[in-house]
């Protein structure tokens, strides 16, 4: 698609987003051994239809998240996925007749820039949109910032603040009768400003300016953005995604605070029967393994028939062995499908490798470039979550 805003020479973009992607390469590297199941990917449509009527609901854990009454409209509102020339590492979603960028790792998905026929805006910090892995109180919050312009005539820039959190856990259930468990919501939230410069002329003026002339640090711009009589835009997200599905099945989008109850609330369905077209055999694979994700209404009376029978009440299903730079764990349970996940950080809670598998074999978390010294392990078996502390020797 030809964007008149897209007239910005190829050279200065290319460098921007190198830029950008020296900043993530550790960050990405680091995770190479990470499967992103909810990655954004090129070459995928999804198809998503608009809800009438739609209320948030409420955060925390062991919801139930109940849509089954809605209705959509019946047009389809088309979403798609492709890279950016030269730059495959770039990801670009076309919504609405507007190009955003973005480039991921396996704990987030971080926005660089977008464009339109009106607009172009590129950050020298990107704005994280995602978190992962899905585990509530799983937070980031930070600053972006880059340059404005409208059709290359009017030179601005564009900041704010961003906070998004992984705010709750449950089951949803869905307009066409089906459930779909473990479920997890994502809240993003985020204030923007933007200030047009009306005596700069050219892109290289302005970003000499706003990155030289007149620099505003994260902390600069937190205290505009929380300044009572600043006239930041106020915008928050909302996303269920659950295991097995690459794209968020529902997603929502409310603009403006909420005082007075004026919120305007846009919402949108991303079936789960559409999303099973896609070629998606790592998905497909995560589903085959859960079979309690959908369809099949969560049920705490059903727990006790999980596990084998154990001669002392206080062990545990699961064993831990510290084997050549790695953690191996072994899981006793009945069901041999059972799904087994595992995720590894340090004391201060910081996720650093994640591992998924099933009960019938062991799940081997790779701990190679970590160094000697205590970690933590969170086990989640079934719906079952264990956590434990653990020594790890850098063999």
């Amino acid at each position: 698609m030809d964007y008149i805003c897209r007239q910005i020479t190829y050279n200065r973009k290319r460098t921007y987003f190198t830029i950008v992607l020296s900043l993530l390469y550790l960050a990405v590297f680091a995770q190479a051994n990470s499967t992103l199941l909810h990655a954004y990917r090129a070459g995928d449509i999804i198809h998503r239809f608009r809800f009438e009527n739609f209320g948030i609901g409420t955060k925390g854990e062991n919801l139930i998240w109940d849509y089954s009454s809605l209705k959509t409209y019946n047009k389809d509102f088309i979403v798609e996925y492709t890279s950016e020339k030269d730059l495959d590492d770039i990801t670009v979603e076309i919504l609405d007749g507007t190009r955003y960028y973005y480039v991921q790792d396996s704990t987030t998905t971080r926005r660089i820039g977008y464009e339109n026929n009106n607009i172009t805006v590129e950050y020298d910090r990107p704005e994280t949109v995602l978190v992962f892995p899905l585990s509530v109180g799983n937070k980031n919050i930070g600053a972006f910032h880059g340059s404005c312009m409208y059709c290359e005539k009017v030179m601005a820039r564009e900041f704010g603040t961003y906070s998004v959190e992984v705010d709750g856990k449950g089951s949803l259930l869905l307009p066409e009768g089906k459930t779909l468990n473990k479920v997890y919501r994502i809240h993003y939230t985020k204030e923007t400003c933007r200030t047009v410069y009306n005596d700069i002329h050219t892109p290289k003026e302005l970003i000499e300016y706003i990155n030289n002339t007149h620099y505003l640090s994260n902390d600069s711009i937190t205290a505009l953005i929380t300044n009572p009589e600043s006239d930041s835009r106020h915008t928050e997200v909302y996303k269920w995604y659950t295991e097995g599905f690459r794209y968020p099945i529902i997603e929502a989008f409310v603009y403006g605070k909420n005082e007075n109850n004026g919120n305007n609330i846009v919402a949108y369905y991303f079936p789960p029967n559409e999303q099973k077209k896609l070629y998606d055999i790592e998905n497909e694979r995560k589903r085959a393994s859960c079979k309690d994700v959908e369809d099949m209404p969560y049920n705490k009376n059903d727990e006790g028939d999980l596990y084998d029978n154990i001669s002392n009440k206080d062990s545990l299903p699961y064993t831990i062995e510290n084997e050549k730079n790695s953690f191996v764990i072994h899981t006793s349970v009945r069901n041999t499908k059972t799904c087994v996940d595992a995720v590894l950080s340090d004391i201060s809670g910081v996720v650093l490798r994640r591992a998924s598998g099933y009960s019938d074999s062991p799940v081997i978390i790779d701990c190679t470039g970590l160094i000697s010294g205590e970690y933590a392990i969170r086990i989640t078996i079934g719906e079952k979550i264990y956590e434990r502390k653990v020594h790890y020797n850098d063999k």
